[in-house]
């Protein structure tokens, strides 16, 4: 169960990274 729960967490900030580089992509292209 705690497990779980840490992977979910690791899990959320790797989406968040990516996020966060997929918008500094686009501003980088627009600007």
């Amino acid at each position: 169960m705690k497990k779980m729960k840490k992977l979910k967490k690791n899990q959320l900030r790797k989406k968040k990274y990516i996020c966060i580089h997929i918008y500094i992509y686009i501003y980088i292209f627009f600007l």
